[in-house]
């Protein structure tokens, strides 16, 4: 991409953006003044559709159009749908505009909306502190678990380590020949996370330092899980896994369990759950190739959702199963799970090179910009 179409593309960002803040505000004032249920889904569909469509006409790029598209196609729109209804984090009427606005289109949790932890059993022994965690009791089994706390944001300095890779990625770009294909595809796939959640951190601390709000860390060292049930639903990615369990999860299992009962409910709304998240990340795939998907995240998601479902049927007969697995051995296994069946699929469409080419063309862009603010302040 050269330098003039990347100014252009900054510009249709910037545009978007100062366009989604406006519409947001009127969302806003929706909310106080109509009547929840289908008159306010009514007077909201306008930005809905607008979320959907102006992202994926008017940006081409990974580093704003993805991005772009995962906090207004995907995170935004979730949460208006929930708020016609009068539910989900926007349904607060104490909330100042500023802080509507950054928790309607930002991938943020507010700290008082995180997911409760489930309650205890009385008739099982409370957890005892252990080396690695804690000592968990069920039903007379002792299992290994890593102590898993999601709220408040930890400190810079946390995620100052995993962020120390971030440079090498170019190093290992320039080397690539020289590296397996299925070692080059796992180290890819490791950045992807480091990437993710340096972003997401990111934005978090800087959204709670500009406007005071107390918000929940978005990934809770996912590396240490000991089952996928608490990789999906405890560690990775809590933005996601909290608007998907509101808009999916919750009300498909509330209407299955009636007709099917809780057993199955749980399986089909699992699987629900997955589906829809595979076919958002296909629309992310779309953002950046512009072709019709290869169904590569429609495979990742739905393999990883039998397996939590298998393993939540595992869980109910075999002792072994209930214990949990040594970290990190689940977070390798879906690292090699999404390096097999989609970084391979992202790497033969050459998806590192047009991420360097397109980075080093922002770079061009802001440089520019730079220097003729320097200029004009001289």
């Amino acid at each position: 991409m050269n330098k003039g179409r990347m100014e252009d593309e900054v510009r249709n960002f910037i545009v978007i953006w100062l366009s989604a803040f406006a519409c947001l505000f009127y969302c806003n004032v929706v909310s106080v003044f109509v009547r929840k249920g289908m008159p306010r889904l009514m007077a909201m569909l306008p930005v809905i559709l607008l979320f959907f469509i102006a992202p994926l006409h008017c940006l081409h790029t990974c580093h704003m159009g993805v991005a772009t598209v995962f906090c207004l196609s995907w995170i935004a729109n979730f949460k208006l749908l929930l708020l016609s209804f009068d539910t989900g984090p926007l349904s607060d009427l104490s909330l100042p505009p500023l802080h509507f606005l950054a928790l309607a289109c930002l991938p943020i949790i507010k700290a008082s909306s995180a997911q409760k932890p489930p309650p205890q059993n009385p008739d099982n022994e409370k957890p005892q502190n252990g080396r690695n965690g804690q000592h968990e009791v069920v039903k007379g089994i002792t299992r290994v678990a890593v102590k898993c706390t999601s709220n408040g944001l930890n400190s810079p300095l946390h995620f100052a380590r995993r962020t120390l890779v971030l440079p090498l990625i170019p190093l290992i770009y320039a080397y690539k020949e020289s590296i397996h294909p299925v070692v080059r595809v796992h180290i890819y796939s490791y950045y992807v996370y480091v990437i993710i959640e340096f972003l997401m951190v990111t934005y978090a601390m800087l959204t709670q330092w500009l406007l005071n709000l107390d918000l929940q860390q978005p990934f809770n060292d996912p590396y240490l899980s000991t089952s996928l049930r608490e990789f999906w639903g405890r560690r990775w990615n809590l933005v996601s896994t909290n608007i998907l369990r509101l808009t999916i999860f919750n009300p498909m299992f509330h209407y299955l369990s009636k007709t099917l009962g809780q057993t199955w409910a749980l399986s089909l709304s699992i699987l629900g759950t997955f589906l829809v998240s595979a076919l958002m990340h296909e629309l992310l795939y779309f953002q950046i190739f512009r072709v019709l998907p290869t169904w590569s995240f429609i495979n990742f998601f739905v393999v990883q959702g039998l397996c939590l479902v298998i393993e939540g049927r595992l869980q109910t007969k075999f002792a072994t199963v209930r214990r949990g697995f040594p970290p990190p051995f689940v977070f390798f296994f879906v690292i090699s799970s999404f390096a097999g069946l989609v970084m391979v699929d992202l790497v033969n469409h050459n998806v590192d090179t047009i991420f360097l080419n397109q980075y080093a063309a922002l770079l061009r862009v802001y440089q520019s910009w730079f220097r003729m603010i320097i200029s004009l302040a001289c």
